[in-house]
């Protein structure tokens, strides 16, 4: 690669949740994938790319990608993710890693909003790490701007866009 973007990221029990938003395409997923190897190679005695990387052993790495809809289960896209979801998130701890990507879909967006400050709200008091990335950036402005301050400290946010003038990524 040319000129690879690099990202600088520090999750820790005091910046617990990193919310990433932007159009299709703008590297979310990519950066939240690049993440979750970061974490997960050393734990495997694996060569962590990187300037530096210092990871904390973790009993547990999640990662959270939609499937699609189960019909035959007799519920909505969306309340089979809630479902999941909870199953997921209810081990949580401060031994937890999680990779949310695109996380809550199949609904209206108020219900998308709210459960999605649900979720991230009680990763964040379970003291697992997390990254979200979602198009709802009304949710990660929430979570920078939540009511509870000990929420508040935890939460870093980045916003992917695209230049279109110079055809590059901007982080």
């Amino acid at each position: 690669i040319e000129q690879p973007v690099k990202n600088d990221v520090t999750l820790s029990p005091d910046q617990s949740f990193l919310g990433l938003t932007g159009p299709n395409m703008a590297g979310k997923s990519t950066l939240m994938r690049a993440i979750g190897y970061a974490v997960v190679a050393p734990q495997l005695g694996l060569f962590s790319p990187g300037d530096e990387v210092r990871v904390s052993w973790m009993n547990q790495v999640n990662g959270f990608f939609p499937k699609e809809e189960a019909v035959a289960s007799g519920f909505s896209h969306f309340t089979n993710i809630i479902h999941r979801l909870s199953k997921e998130l209810s081990t949580a701890d401060e031994r937890s890693f999680y990779l949310l990507d695109e996380a809550l879909t199949g609904s209206d967006y108020t219900d998308l909003l709210g459960a999605s400050g649900v979720v991230y709200e009680d990763l964040i008091r379970s003291g697992a790490l997390a990254v979200a990335a979602t198009h709802h950036k009304v949710a990660i402005h929430y979570m920078v701007q939540n009511p509870d301050p000990d929420i508040r400290r935890r939460v870093q946010a980045k916003q992917f866009r695209f230049d279109l003038d110079k055809k590059g990524l901007l982080i």
